[in-house]
């Protein structure tokens, strides 16, 4: 029913199966919740981006990614939130979501993968250091900061000498 009820027409509906398919972590409801995420409505997206972390599959992760560009702020965080959760099966996903065109989807990476903590994580956070958005670079700075790797700390340096005030910030607060 519940499941069923993620297709119905009023929305307050189909955010109250997906928050509770979450709560109960149904693992069967994952293609039902995986296409929740698209939903025109914001709530629905909520909740379904809180039940694919409570229920914290491998197979949520990619979805999980595409909606770090969510219009909704409320969104975004929530999906932060499950991927920091998945930890290890997010960390390649994240490695080849720091490439994506999408300056949104980098920036929501690169913060990830700095909470996660992961070492494999370092060189991919390097290159984002060169990348030509400030916020990216910034993210990537402070990610590293999280790791706290060494082979990081000549890269952090160079990021000393940044145009961007925020990039030679969080270059100073991680080294």
């Amino acid at each position: 029913p519940l499941l069923e009820a993620l297709k119905d027409k009023n929305p307050e509906v189909r955010a109250g199966a997906a928050y509770v398919l979450g709560e109960i972590a149904d693992k069967n409801s994952l293609s039902a919740l995986i296409s929740a995420v698209k939903d025109e409505n914001v709530e629905v997206r909520r909740a379904a981006v809180y039940a694919l972390g409570k229920i914290g599959n491998e197979r949520a992760v990619v979805s999980l990614i595409l909606t770090l560009k969510d219009e909704d702020e409320g969104v975004r965080y929530g999906a932060k939130e499950a991927l920091v959760r998945a930890g290890q099966p997010a960390i390649a996903p994240l490695l080849w979501a720091l490439k994506n065109r999408e300056e949104e989807v980098r920036i929501g990476a690169a913060e990830i993968l700095g909470r996660i903590g992961d070492k494999r994580a370092v060189p991919d956070l390097i290159l984002a250091l060169k990348s030509e958005k400030a916020v990216v670079r910034a993210r990537a700075a402070e990610a590293l900061g999280r790791i706290n790797d060494k082979s990081s700390v000549l890269s952090l340096i160079s990021a000393l000498k940044d145009r961007d005030s925020d990039v030679r910030y969080w270059a100073a607060f991680s080294l």
